[in-house]
């Protein structure tokens, strides 16, 4: 039951619902949507893509920073040794996979590239900045990418529409 709780913590698992909202908004707000009904396979795909993307930054972050939470906040699953880092490592770059799955999946099911595009764009962007860019001036413009893209993923295709919403 430890190495779930250790788990639950390193992912931040409250914190999901806020990517889960960026691809919802995006959606909602390119399909002109003035009711949800079913939403189509697409958008579900794009959401786990979100969520995926989301996981994987909040893995790496710990990862990427574990000398620094040993000092700092030795109470982490990681510092404390509750989760090995090597396996939260593999765990991170398996959910930037699975994420990068998901949006093309996404883009399968839409019948729009770009929201491949997009996936890998937000992969390449969590990887930067949890590795290079957080503890720099650019840390705030690469966060902020990451919630950019994380909305466009509900959102891109052509005239700024992937999914064509049919209730």
């Amino acid at each position: 039951m430890t190495t779930v709780l250790a788990w639950l913590r390193l992912l931040r698992i409250p914190n999901h619902a806020t990517a889960a909202a960026d691809v919802l908004a995006g959606f909602l707000i390119a399909s002109r949507a003035r009711d949800v009904g079913p939403l189509p396979a697409a958008f579900w795909w794009a959401l786990g893509a979100g969520l995926a993307f989301y996981a994987a930054g909040m893995v790496l972050n710990d990862v990427f920073d574990v000398e620094l939470d040993r000092r700092e906040r030795p109470e982490r699953p990681l510092p404390a040794g509750r989760i090995a880092v090597g396996t939260a490592a593999a765990v991170g770059r398996g959910l930037l996979t699975i994420g990068s799955l998901c949006g093309c999946l996404a883009a399968f099911n839409s019948g729009h590239p770009a929201v491949a595009l997009v996936g890998a764009a937000l992969a390449a962007t969590v990887w930067i900045y949890d590795r290079y860019a957080k503890a720099t001036p650019f840390g705030p413009a690469m966060m902020g990418t990451c919630r950019g893209l994380a909305w466009l993923l509900g959102m891109t295709g052509p005239k700024g529409v992937a999914f064509a919403y049919r209730s």
